[in-house]
C-alpha cells in the first residue's frame, strides 16, 4: 500500500534537509551579538573582555552589523552599548591608521538617534563617534543639525567641548551654523557657536550678530564673540569695551591675564583704559599678569608710561615693585624719568631681590644713574640706612 501523501512531503523534506549545504552563521554578526550580550555582564568581566577582543579582531566587518542594529528601533541602552562598540572599531582603526568602509546608513542613524534622545551618556557617546567618523573623512554635515540641537539644550562642558569640536569640522554646514546662531537668544549657546565660527568666513550678518553677542553679560559668550571677529581682522570699539568688563569680573589668575591681553589687543591708549589697568594691577598676584599690564601701559604712549611710573612711585609692595622693574620694556628703561623712580624705590625699601633688580637697570645707563642717585642724596628726606644704600650704589657704578 502507498504511503499517505503527508508521510511522502515529509520524507522528502528530509532528504533535502540532508542534502542542503548548511550555511554558517556571519562572524561579525556572532561577534557583534556576543559583546552586546557580554557588556551589561559586569560580574564576568573575563567573558566581557573575551567577547570585546572577538569584536576588535573583526575590525571594520563588524561595523555593517552594529549600524543595522543602532537603525532599529531601540531604546537608550541598547543604542549606548551599540555606540559604545563602534567607538571602540573606530578607534582601533585610529591607532592602526586603518580606515573603515563606513555604511552609509551609519549617519541617518546617528542623527535619528541623536534627536530621540535626552541620554548625556548617549549622546557623549554620538558625539565622539562623530568626530572619529569626521577623522576617517567621513562628511558628517547631515548630522550639524542634530549637533546643534545638543549643543543648546546641554550645561554639560565636556559635552559641548566634543560637540563644539565635531560640528567645526563640517565646514559645509557654515549656512546652519549661521542660521542658528541668528535664531537663537540663548547668548551661553550663542557664544558657543561664536567659539565654533572661529577662523571661518563671516558673512555681514553673522558680523552683526557676533557685534551684538559681545555687548553680552555673558563673559564667556563676549570672549568668544570678541576672538572669533579679531580673528577676523574686524576691530571694533566694543572689543575693548567687552574687554575691559572681563578685566573688572576677573575673579582668577588666568581670567584677569586673557583679560590684559585682550585690552592690550584694543588699546585705544586713553585714560579710561590706564585706570583700567590701574585697578587691575591693586588685583594682580602674579608676575605674569603684572608683566602684561605693565607691557600695554608701556604701548599706550604717554598716558600708560605715565601710569606705570606714577604705580611704581607710589607702591608700598616689594614684590610688586620688583615684578615691575624686571618687566620693563626697552622704551621704558630708555625713558629719562625711569631711572629717578628706581632710585627713589631703592632709598625707601630695603629689599634684596628689588635693589638686585635696580643695580641691573641703573648700570644700563650709569651717568644718568649717577644724576639721579646725586638728586636723591640731595634730598633731605632720607634716613640713614637709604642714604647708605644710595652711597653704596654710587661707588659702585663705572665711570
Amino acid at each position: 500500500m502507498p504511503a499517505p501523501p503527508c508521510f511522502r512531503a515529509l520524507a522528502l523534506a528530509g532528504c533535502l534537509a540532508l542534502a542542503a549545504p548548511s550555511i554558517a552563521a556571519d562572524p561579525a554578526e556572532e561577534a557583534v551579538a556576543a559583546a552586546l550580550a557580554a557588556l551589561p555582564q559586569t560580574d564576568a568581566p573575563e567573558q566581557r573582555d573575551a567577547a570585546l577582543r572577538t569584536l576588535l579582531l573583526q575590525g571594520g566587518q563588524a561595523v555593517p552589523e552594529l549600524t543595522r542594529r543602532l537603525a532599529a528601533p531601540g531604546d537608550d541602552a541598547e543604542r549606548q552599548q551599540i555606540t559604545y562598540l563602534l567607538g571602540l572599531l573606530y578607534a582601533q582603526a585610529r591607532v592602526k591608521a586603518a580606515s573603515i568602509d563606513t555604511p552609509p546608513e551609519l549617519i541617518p542613524a546617528m542623527a535619528t538617534a541623536l534627536d530621540a534622545t535626552e541620554s548625556l551618556r548617549l549622546r557623549a557617546n554620538l558625539a565622539n563617534l562623530a568626530g572619529s567618523l569626521a577623522r576617517q573623512g567621513v562628511d558628517t554635515t547631515a548630522l550639524v543639525p542634530s549637533l546643534l540641537t545638543v549643543l543648546a539644550h546641554t550645561g554639560n562642558p565636556g559635552l559641548r567641548a566634543t560637540t563644539s569640536a565635531v560640528i567645526s569640522t563640517a565646514p559645509a554646514a557654515l549656512p546652519v551654523i549661521h542660521a542658528a546662531l541668528r535664531q537663537s537668544t540663548d547668548d551661553r549657546f550663542r557664544g558657543d557657536v561664536a567659539r565654533i565660527l572661529r577662523g571661518t568666513p563671516l558673512p555681514d550678518d553673522v558680523v552683526a550678530d557676533l557685534r551684538t553677542l559681545v555687548a553680552s553679560d555673558r563673559p564667556e559668550a563676549r570672549q568668544a564673540a570678541a576672538r572669533t571677529l579679531k580673528d577676523a581682522g574686524i576691530r571694533d570699539p566694543q572689543l575693548l569695551d567687552a574687554a575691559l568688563r572681563d578685566l573688572a569680573a576677573a575673579r582668577t589668575d588666568m581670567e584677569l591675564l586673557f583679560a590684559v591681553i585682550a585690552v592690550r589687543e584694543n588699546n585705544d591708549g586713553s585714560a579710561r583704559t590706564a585706570t583700567a589697568l590701574h585697578e587691575a594691577m591693586d588685583t594682580a598676584r602674579r608676575i605674569e599678569e603684572r608683566r602684561e599690564i605693565a607691557v600695554a601701559w608701556a604701548e599706550m604712549g604717554e598716558v600708560g608710561r605715565t601710569t606705570l611710573l606714577d604705580y611704581l612711585a607710589q607702591t608700598q609692595n616689594a614684590q610688586v615693585a620688583a615684578d615691575l622693574a624686571m618687566t620693563l620694556t626697552s622704551d621704558m628703561r630708555d625713558d629719562p624719568r625711569t631711572l629717578g623712580v628706581l632710585v627713589g624705590l631703592m632709598a625707601r625699601m630695603d629689599d634684596e631681590r628689588l635693589n638686585r633688580l635696580v643695580e641691573i637697570r641703573l648700570f644700563e645707563h650709569p651717568a644718568r644713574a649717577r644724576a639721579a642717585i646725586d638728586a636723591a642724596l640731595a634730598a633731605n628726606d632720607l634716613d640713614a640706612a637709604a642714604r647708605e644704600r644710595l652711597t653704596g650704589m654710587l661707588r659702585a657704578l663705572p665711570g
